[in-house]
C-alpha cells in the first residue's frame, strides 16, 4: 500500500512542477504540446510501477516453475550418471582391463 502513495506523491509533485513549467512558457501555441508530453510522463509514472509489479508476481511463479524443472533435471542427471558408471564397470570387467597377471 506504501508503494501507492509513493506513486502518487511523485506523480503530484510532477504535476505540479510541470504545470509552473507550463506557465513560464512565453509562447502560448507551444502550451498545448508540452502539455501533451507532460500528460504521457504523468502516465508513465502512474503506469510503469503498477505494470512492474504485475510482472514480478509472473516472474516470482516462473521461478518456481524453474526451480521445479531444475531438481528433476538433475535428477535425470543421477540417474544416467549411475547408468554410465555400471556401464563402464561391466564393460571394464568383460575386457579384464586392469587386471595384473
Amino acid at each position: 500500500m506504501e508503494s501507492y502513495v509513493n506513486i502518487m506523491k511523485e506523480a503530484s509533485i510532477f504535476m505540479i512542477v510541470a504545470e509552473m513549467l507550463i506557465q513560464l512558457i512565453p509562447s502560448a501555441e507551444y502550451g498545448k504540446y508540452i502539455r501533451f508530453l507532460m500528460d504521457l510522463i504523468c502516465i508513465m509514472i502512474l503506469f510503469l510501477p503498477i505494470v512492474s509489479m504485475l510482472r514480478e508476481d509472473v516472474a516470482a511463479d516462473y521461478a518456481e516453475e524453474i526451480r521445479m524443472e531444475e531438481e528433476s533435471l538433475e535428477k535425470e542427471i543421477n540417474v544416467w550418471g549411475d547408468r554410465i558408471y555400471s556401464l563402464l564397470v561391466e564393460n571394464f570387467s568383460e575386457t579384464g582391463e586392469g587386471e595384473t597377471n
